[in-house]
């Protein structure tokens, strides 16, 4: 005993021996690394139970653990950390290393004692940094997650939330592509795989679409840096949801849009006027003279000309209001290949009143691919740099000025080019032409919101927008856009009636609240259907419910009239003629309300614009009778 108590007192560590078979223990000894441990002396030590030196709530936890060693037949303890509590009451974190001696017959117990304190205090302190950090992170207003290849290592509540996770936990493990839209999954996993190959920062952020856990579509703003996370490579994600800033960017281009209509309405008035004025000349000529033609059959060939000048009319004005629909129209964003020489003939078509009052208009177009892009945006920024060139040019009496447009391209992108010869923007100005609410017109003319709109559009597109500009001499705007790898879709040519076998009669009923309309429907087709005509949705379902079971093959419906919708037939007729609801076409001379236009966009049946193009529908009909009649046999 003396020979190991003298090897325990030159030892630098805490020693103690005890009796492990006496209850409770025995203490015999312990060195000077543990007296000063425990701060007591040799005899202090020996008077109490080892019991006594462990602090409060330690007791029974390390007595469970001995009975548990002694049960196991184990023939000294595992290490094991404590707390033990020295004669001052001074609480101290020890790991406990226990050996069994032999000596002469007696088992004892050499327990080493190591002070952890400061490793534990190193560890809360850890701990607590990291539940603050955590704190933080989960505060956060943005979405933060780290990526591990493509897979979701670690992501805040916020992040959860964007993706439309029922969880955080739900979350980690799985690609973070399975949480975004499929069409936008492709551009992530290429973001992710470029920042693992490279190494840097991409510096662009770039948009997503998911889905909330309430089924909402979100937008969402993604940056990210390559990094690294429990010493692998991975990748850092900052998210923010920008849906209700996309929503106000919408609302803000809508309403340029219509700022525009309202700065061209006069211009228009006078584009739709003339034409129209013919069209009632010739008409009132044609109702004074067609009387006299049975007495007269040589006036045929005179009124004949009329007609046609009518009908010239009528199509002029029908192009404008196309155009004006198309451009007034909202739009939901979808891309797809648009012709650009369409786009700028659209634009130029409703801002020719304006550019021939001021100046001469040249176009100066070349063979140009389509681009990807969504037609409306196109048509609207066109018109918005055309108004512009036709702004800056001075009153009409100054003669000899233009705005030429021009089509370009190369390298894979397409260039529109609008210039004009008006009074350029100053240098000094030219840097702030495309911030909002900067603008050099006058107060009430300009909002400063046109150009920044502009841009936001055509980058939105994986365009560019740029000015080049001379005090004096005018303007070139150049809208650079990526040219689109499809194809336009080929137009198709109802063929005429003459080189179509005879069509089969069929029943259709004509709805509309412009009876005038339903009439002369019935007046051109007649020859071919027997037309039943309601002026409203209540006299609809009269005639269906008089006509034997299925009777009509096409129901030609209007898609806006008063007390019952086009809408409200369809669903009604859903309910009570089960089918019959798949046989409506609609017409419509413009969707104005949000309701309509989801109608219309989940709808699958037929819809037909007004003015009509009465071939195509002509041949529509004949289409829709005969697969009409084949499934009823």
């Amino acid at each position: 005993m003396s020979v190991i108590t003298e090897a325990c007192d030159g030892a630098d560590l805490a020693v103690m021996i005890t009796l492990p078979e006496t209850d409770p223990p025995r203490n015999l000894f312990l060195n000077q690394g543990a007296q000063k441990l425990l701060g007591c002396s040799e005899a202090e030590f020996q008077a109490k139970s080892v019991w006594d030196w462990l602090a409060p709530g330690e007791v029974a936890r390390v007595q469970a653990l001995r009975e548990r060693y002694l049960a196991e037949g184990k023939a000294a303890p595992r290490p094991f950390e404590a707390t033990i509590q020295s004669d001052s009451g001074q609480r101290v974190d020890v790991e406990i290393l226990q050996s069994r001696v032999n000596l002469r017959g007696q088992v004892l117990s050499v327990a080493f004692l190591f002070d952890i304190s400061a490793r534990k205090a190193t560890e809360l302190a850890l701990r607590q940094s990291e539940e603050r950090f955590r704190a933080l992170i989960d505060s956060a207003p943005d979405g933060i997650a780290i990526l591990r290849g493509p897979n979701i290592a670690f992501l805040n509540a916020e992040a959860a939330r964007m993706l439309g996770a029922e969880s955080v936990e739900a979350a980690l493990g799985l690609p973070v592509t399975s949480f975004l839209h499929p069409d936008d999954a492709a551009l992530a996993a290429s973001r992710i795989g470029q920042l693992y190959r490279t190494g840097a920062r991409i510096p662009e952020p770039a948009e997503y679409r998911s889905r909330s856990r309430a089924g909402q579509e979100l937008s969402i703003e993604i940056s990210a840096i390559p990094t690294e996370y429990q010493g692998k490579p991975a990748v850092l994600a900052f998210a923010r949801d920008v849906t209700e800033r996309k929503a106000i960017q919408a609302r803000m281009v809508e309403a340029d849009r219509l700022a525009a209509l309202g700065v061209l309405s006069a211009g228009i008035a006078h584009e739709i006027n003339n034409p129209l004025a013919y069209l009632l000349l010739n008409l009132e000529y044609l109702s004074r003279e067609l009387p006299a033609l049975p007495y007269d059959a040589n006036k045929l060939d005179s009124l004949m000309v009329r007609v046609r000048d009518a009908c010239h009319g009528a199509e002029r004005v029908a192009i404008i209001v196309r155009d004006l629909r198309t451009f007034a129209r909202a739009d939901e964003g979808a891309r797809g290949p648009v012709d650009v020489r369409a786009a700028l003939e659209s634009a130029l078509n409703i801002a020719g009143n304006e550019i021939k009052q001021k100046a001469t208009l040249i176009r100066d177009y070349e063979p140009v691919p389509p681009v990807e892009a969504n037609p409306n945006r196109i048509e609207q920024v066109l018109l918005n740099l055309l108004l512009n060139a036709v702004q800056s040019l001075p009153s009409p009496e100054a003669s000899g000025h233009e705005v030429r447009a021009r089509l370009r391209s190369r390298d894979g992108q397409v260039s529109i080019v609008i210039e004009d010869t008006g009074s350029g923007i100053p240098d000094e100005l030219l840097g702030k032409i495309f911030d909002p609410f900067f603008t050099t017109k006058p107060v009430g003319v300009g909002t400063g919101l046109g150009l920044p709109i502009c841009r936001s559009i055509v980058r939105g597109l994986g365009g560019e927008i740029s000015v080049r500009s001379t005090p004096g001499a005018g303007s070139q705007f150049t809208v650079t856009l990526p040219a689109s790898s499809a194809q336009l879709p080929e137009k198709t040519v109802a063929p005429r009636a003459a080189s179509v076998p005879a069509p089969k009669r069929g029943r259709i009923l004509v709805v509309d609240d412009e009876i005038s309309v339903a009439r002369t429907l019935k007046a051109l087709l007649q020859n071919e259907h027997d037309l039943t005509l309601a002026g409203s949705g209540a006299q609809a379902l009269s005639a269906i419910v008089a006509a034997p079971e299925a009777s009509f093959d096409v129901i030609m419906c209007d898609l806006m009239m008063p007390e019952m919708s086009g809408m409200e037939l369809y669903e009604r007729l859903k309910q009570e003629h089960p089918g019959l609801e798949q046989r409506m076409v609609f017409m419509t001379g413009g969707v104005s309300m949000d309701r309509a236009r989801d109608f219309l966009a989940t709808s699958s049946n037929l819809t037909f614009e007004k003015p009509f193009d009465f071939d195509r529908l002509r041949h529509t009909l004949r289409r829709l009778v005969e697969q009409a009649q084949r499934t009823t046999t």
